[in-house]
């Protein structure tokens, strides 16, 4: 029996009391001052210029960016963004938007977290740990997972940054929602629970539709790697292949996989490959091991079972329809012509007759694992530190799983397995696992608060740290960041530049590609080349600086050019401008107080005045 004084004698959490107070935490966390820092991230600004000439169009269902298709991602995002600016009237969509987009998500799925948490652990507590004078624990972790979701560092950030990933993780909780609902129904009463599997199939397409079919792959590995997580190793009494074919089966298949992971590596032998390789071998252990256990006529039928009344080719077949579906009506206006240049990103599916595929993999790319190893660490803050403390303590006190936790299990390991082994381990691309490493840690830290003498002082301590935390990150992101790292956007140099007398339609730069200076430009921004670096895919194709010197030698007048300039911080002239002297060109430096740097810190961009020669 706990000792009672480790926590509130309260019988039941008061719902629309822990609401409200997750709602005050995140409101300012997230949407204070949502524009105060100006757009930067390449992503974010090719959101808002899509989304603006969208609204300008009126056509809601073809994204492009200066007149070009745009397809690198299904409209969701972008139809967040209209709405939200059909609330401000004649405003122009400037980035407010897709701030206020991520903002409301993160809430969201902080919220989401919660309420799915609490109803999928249930309101009973474990038996060994019963105490009817104590906060039941299923909520108590449901409240602390939310929390520290809240206050993570990594979701405050995306929560504060119009990226797509931010959307999918609310999708992502209800979606696992509704699986474990339609799951919990076959278990308990051997019937189809509908309405659950309705809100998933919602949940999914609502993902399918920010992200594509990647945007389902958290809500398939929790709700269905979880079903069958439990099918393996969720019940000791059913019949198991021999212990020796299991690891023979599974060193072998670890082996196959470091092996093609170093075929598929460039880079040189250093600790983060051999730990990403490391990684590797163990999810092929892991996952072969799983595979062998399910090799069992018992435990097929209890997946089986699972499967068949959570109906997964409805969960994830009808959203892939209606994906498919849009690309049909895209195709229709614009013809098929339109996608032979379709930017960043375009390869997540083909427009050919209205086929979807899937997204290009980076197979087994050791530094993958790596970066999702390394972010497990820090991502969530105090969450982090309570999930490694999770596993230790799964694997130390080897706790009862209950059905309900094989799917927080899944949430988080088979999610990390599949974009460490399938994907180039972009950081933001795991961020609907937050709430599984939220909800994970939580569940011991819960735990250590009732077993703990401690436990009061220990719940006082995370309360002053994440309060700590809120305040802190809230006024980095909210005010601290546009007073140190104002030169990360190049808002305040293009709004100079206009106001000492350029003219908009005449700004462009020289061999980077910097779509945010679009958006605050309001024109065009062309993209002028000179070297083979600027190779790759944009939304709008470089222009050939000799294509710049032919319009001035014609038409005459002065552009604007954004060059790179030697090194961060420096005052020599630009390499660009002497350059550009070759192509027949009159380079001037123009005087400006703001600063634009890039490159990852290592240059700062000056803005010079170029004529023809002789104009």
């Amino acid at each position: 029996m706990t000792p009672r004084h480790l926590l509130p004698p309260r019988a039941r959490r008061s719902i629309a009391w822990d609401l409200a107070v997750l709602t005050i935490l995140c409101v300012p966390l997230y949407a204070l001052f949502p524009t105060n820092f100006g757009l930067r991230d390449t992503q974010e600004s090719l959101r808002v210029l899509a989304a603006r000439e969208m609204a300008a169009s009126g056509d809601w269902m073809v994204p492009t960016i200066h007149g070009q298709v745009y397809v690198a991602k299904p409209p969701l995002i972008y139809w967040c963004q209209l709405w939200l600016n059909a609330l401000r009237g004649d405003e122009p969509i400037d980035g407010l938007e897709i701030r206020l987009t991520a903002a409301f998500a993160g809430w969201l799925g902080v919220i989401a977290t919660y309420l799915v948490i609490r109803n999928l652990l249930g309101e009973r507590s474990p038996p060994q740990r019963a105490d009817p004078d104590c906060v039941p624990w299923a909520s108590s972790v449901a409240w602390w997972a939310a929390l520290f979701l809240a206050v993570g560092p990594v979701y405050v950030r995306e929560s504060r940054v119009g990226h797509i990933d931010t959307l999918l993780v609310p999708s992502t909780v209800i979606g696992v929602w509704g699986i474990a609902s339609a799951w919990r129904a076959q278990r308990q009463e051997n019937r189809t629970h509908w309405a659950a599997i309705g809100v998933a199939v919602l949940a999914a397409t609502v993902a399918v539709l920010t992200k594509g079919p990647p945007g389902m792959a958290a809500m398939a590995a929790a709700g269905y790697g979880g079903i069958a997580l439990h099918a393996a190793w969720g019940n000791a009494r059913l019949g198991a292949p021999p212990r020796r074919l299991i690891l023979a089966g599974s060193l072998l298949c670890g082996i196959a996989l470091a092996g093609l992971a170093w075929v598929n590596s460039n880079e040189a032998l250093t600790a983060k490959t051999l730990i990403g390789t490391a990684a590797i071998v163990g999810a092929g252990f892991g996952i072969s091991c799983t595979i062998v256990q399910l090799a069992n006529a018992e435990r097929l039928r209890l997946l089986w079972a699972g499967l068949r009344r959570t109906h997964p080719w409805l969960v994830l077949g009808l959203p892939l329809l209606a994906l498919w579906g849009w690309a049909e009506i895209v195709l229709g206006r614009v013809g098929e012509a339109a996608f032979q240049y379709r930017g960043a990103g375009a390869d997540l599916f083909q427009l050919r007759g209205g086929n979807v595929a899937l997204v290009q993999l980076n197979v087994l790319m050791p530094y993958a694992p790596f970066n999702y190893l390394e972010l497990l660490v820090y991502g969530l803050g105090l969450g982090s530190i309570a999930a490694i403390a999770a596993v230790v303590w799964m694997v130390k006190d080897r706790p009862r799983i209950e059905p309900s936790w094989w799917i927080v299990l899944a949430w988080a390991l088979i999610t990390f397995l599949v974009f460490a082994l399938l994907s180039r381990g972009t950081r933001r691309y795991v961020m609907f696992m937050w709430p599984a490493v939220a909800t994970l840690g939580a569940m011991w830290f819960v735990s250590a608060l009732r077993d703990l003498r401690a436990g009061r002082s220990l719940a006082i301590a995370a309360y002053a740290i994440i309060l700590g935390s809120g305040v802190g990150l809230g006024w980095w992101y909210s005010i601290g960041r546009e007073i140190f790292m104002a030169h990360h956007s190049p808002r305040a140099l293009v709004e100079e530049l206009i106001d000492r007398g350029a003219d908009p339609a005449r700004i462009a730069t020289l061999d980077f590609f910097e779509p945010a200076a679009d958006v605050y430009a309001g024109h065009l921004v062309r993209f002028f080349v000179i070297s083979d670096s600027a190779e790759g895919a944009y939304p709008h194709k470089p222009v050939p600086i000799e294509t710049l010197v032919e319009e001035l030698e014609a038409s005459g007048g002065t552009y604007t050019l954004l060059v790179r300039a030697a090194r961060a911080g420096r005052d020599e002239v630009p390499e660009d401008v002497a350059r550009l002297a070759r192509f027949g060109l009159t380079a001037t430096l123009l005087p400006h107080d703001a600063r634009l740097v890039i490159d990852k810190d290592t240059r700062d961009v000056r803005a010079v005045e170029v004529r023809a020669r002789g104009r």
